[in-house]
C-alpha cells in the first residue's frame, strides 16, 4: 500500500517532494501538506517543506506560473529595498521570500487512504497528472503582518510596512506588494508567497489592480 504522495523532479532544478496524504490545512485556494523536499537521487539533501495543491482544479504547470511570477517580483523588490536602505546607512532585519518549485505528481497515496481522508471530511484528492507547488518550510512562529487588501495588522513591524510602501514608490505606482505572512527567525523575516496589486492585473485573481493599490495606501 502506497502511504504518501510523491512528485517527479521539477524542471530545471530537479527538486522532488514526498508528502502526507492528508492536508495540515485546507484554505480557500490551496490545501497545504506537510512534506520533505530533496534533489533527485540525493536523499542527503532532504529538508522540511510544504506542498500546496489547488482547491479549485487539478492544476497544470501553467496554473502555477503566476505564483512563481509573484515570488520573482517580491524577491527582486526585497533586494532593491535592501540596497536602498544600505545607501542610507540603515541595516535592518532582512526580508526573504522562498524559492519554490513546480512539479508533477509521480505517484499518489492508495485509494484506501483517500477513503479515510474522505471520511474525515477532506474534499481534495490529488491525481497523478496534477501539478503542485513545493515550498521550503518556514521556521519560527507563523504570523500574518499585512492582509491582501493592504490592511496593516497591529503586530506588523515598521520594516514590513516600509517595504510595502517602497514597492509602490519604487515601481512608480505600477504595483504594490501586500499579503505579508511568515515568521521572524534568525534575524530575518521569512515570508511565504505574498499578494501583488498591479496596474496590469498580471499577478493572479487577488490582483485587483489600481483599486487594490489605492485601498492599500489609505
Amino acid at each position: 500500500m502506497h502511504m504518501s504522495n510523491d512528485t517527479f523532479p521539477s524542471s530545471p532544478d530537479n527538486v522532488c517532494a514526498s508528502f502526507d496524504y492528508n492536508p495540515i490545512k485546507e484554505g480557500s485556494r490551496f490545501d497545504v501538506y506537510k512534506a520533505s523536499m530533496f534533489y533527485a537521487r540525493n536523499y542527503e539533501s532532504m529538508e522540511k517543506a510544504v506542498v500546496k495543491a489547488s482547491r479549485s482544479s487539478h492544476a497544470d504547470e501553467a496554473f502555477w506560473d503566476k505564483y512563481l511570477k509573484i515570488l520573482e517580483t517580491a524577491s527582486h523588490s526585497s533586494s532593491q529595498f535592501k540596497e536602498e536602505l544600505h545607501k542610507h546607512k540603515h541595516h535592518p532585519h532582512g526580508i526573504i521570500f522562498p524559492k519554490c518549485y513546480v512539479s508533477a505528481m509521480d505517484s499518489t497515496s492508495s485509494k484506501l487512504n483517500s477513503f479515510f481522508g474522505h471520511m474525515k471530511g477532506y474534499r481534495k484528492h490529488i491525481k497523478k497528472d496534477e501539478y503542485v507547488l513545493i515550498e521550503p518550510h518556514i521556521e519560527g512562529h507563523w504570523e500574518r503582518y499585512v492582509n491582501c487588501d493592504g490592511t496593516i495588522l497591529e503586530n506588523c513591524p515598521e520594516i514590513l510596512q516600509a517595504f510595502c510602501h517602497f514597492t509602490y514608490y519604487h515601481s512608480d505606482g505600477e504595483l504594490m506588494i501586500t499579503g505579508l505572512k511568515g515568521s521572524f527567525h534568525e534575524g530575518h523575516y521569512n515570508l511565504t508567497v505574498p499578494n501583488i496589486h498591479s496596474s496590469s492585473h498580471m499577478y493572479g485573481q487577488n490582483d485587483v489592480g489600481m483599486d487594490g493599490i489605492m485601498n492599500s495606501l489609505i
